[in-house]
């Protein structure tokens, strides 16, 4: 009997060992992936450097042998329109945002066109330090002052400005190639670590290497500057005026200079005028008797109020703002230069002393307009 129990409480223990539940390990899915969002950019601080190593000509107006190279260098270096020559440089800080961190953002570039140009400079450390906030950004010897409270938008947690757990900042240098020809899309882009480009990238539209055009005529179409009716000793006025409007592409606003070369007679008859068979136009006021020529221009309400002793044309001479080649402003009474607008158009008219004695036909000779952009 014993061991009949015996017997049967081992079995009913392995039933009941039978009927308990085993433990066993498993898992299921469980995902969780933070929706991305494309960088955004901003446009922290723009400077430009024109005027500067663009010795490619752009600016030079065809057929004019005095324009070799470059423009009127201003110290304020303001443009009424984007446009720029080879070789000018402009330089932009921006701040990247991306909600995803900082860490998600990759880089940044230039395009033009939508063709990737240039790289920009991850510059975050340089303006992100413990208790300081930002720094300051130099570029091109003027010193550009970024506040701490300039900086937008308003960061996700509602703190102004920058906030290093979400924010880059770029530097972006991009300098003109002489390939870039006409109206071009500039724009600065930003890229996350999964390829995603901002979508609010800063785009520009700007004119390249734009072509500088003058047209030159006479308020009555005459082909030449014309005078009165005069004998030596006599000054005599310009029966029709000049007229210079500036057609250059892009906008472009262009400084102004006016000049002349001296008066000779094509007729083989013999001439002297009054020493030489040659009528100086630039002796004006500087002989007991006077000769040459003067000028006196407009440029909408801007004008001089008296004549000014015109200047020959010499190639050797620099181009200021004050003069270019030996010829001086068109309007000499108001600060140099004198600003010819895009479209715009001067009127200039003439007089002219003739020296004693005097015998000839002057009949050849010119009147030079020099132009360089601003």
């Amino acid at each position: 009997m014993k061991a009949y129990n015996k017997a049967l409480v081992l079995a009913l223990a392995v039933l009941v060992l039978a009927a308990t539940p085993v433990a066993l390990a498993d898992s299921f899915p469980n995902e969780a992936t933070p929706g991305n969002v494309e960088p955004k950019v901003y446009l922290l601080k723009k400077v430009f450097d024109i005027c500067a190593d663009n010795g490619q000509g752009g600016s030079r107006p065809n057929g004019f042998d005095l324009q070799t190279n470059g423009c009127v260098d201003l110290s304020s270096e303001l443009r009424a329109n984007e446009y720029a020559f080879t070789g000018e440089q402009v330089a932009e800080l921006i701040g990247v945002r991306d909600l995803n961190g900082a860490v998600d953002i990759l880089t940044a570039h230039v395009t033009v066109d939508d063709e990737a140009e240039v790289k920009c400079n991850d510059v975050t450390a340089s303006y992100v330090g413990v208790g300081t906030g930002i720094g300051v950004w130099n570029m091109f010897n003027v010193n550009h002052n970024v506040d701490f409270g300039q900086l937008q938008p308003v960061g996700p947690t509602d703190l102004a400005g920058l906030d290093d757990r979400f924010d880059k900042i770029f530097e972006c240098i991009w300098t003109v190639e002489p390939s870039w020809v006409g109206e071009m899309t500039v724009n600065i882009e930003a890229f996350d670590q999964s390829g995603s480009v901002s979508t609010d990238g800063i785009s520009q539209l700007w004119f390249f290497n734009p072509e500088v055009l003058l047209f030159l005529d006479t308020n009555n179409g005459a082909p030449a500057i014309q005078y009165e009716s005069g004998v030596p000793g006599q000054t005599v006025y310009s029966t029709n005026k000049l007229l210079v409007t500036n057609l250059a592409e892009g906008g472009v606003d262009l400084a102004a200079y006016i000049a002349a070369s001296d008066l000779t007679d094509p007729t083989h008859f013999a001439a002297k005028c009054p020493v030489s068979n040659v009528l100086d136009v630039e002796t004006a006021g500087t002989l007991v008797a006077p000769q040459g020529m003067d000028y006196r221009c407009k440029v909408g309400t801007d004008a001089d109020n008296n004549f000014n002793d015109i200047t020959n044309k010499n190639n050797a001479a620099g181009c200021t703002s004050a003069s270019c080649a030996g010829a001086m402003p068109l309007i000499r009474e108001t600060a140099a230069p004198t600003r010819l607008l895009n479209q715009h158009t001067a009127e200039c008219q003439f007089r002219l002393t003739y020296p004693v004695p005097c015998v000839g036909s002057f009949t050849e000779g010119s009147v030079y307009i020099l132009v360089r952009a601003i």
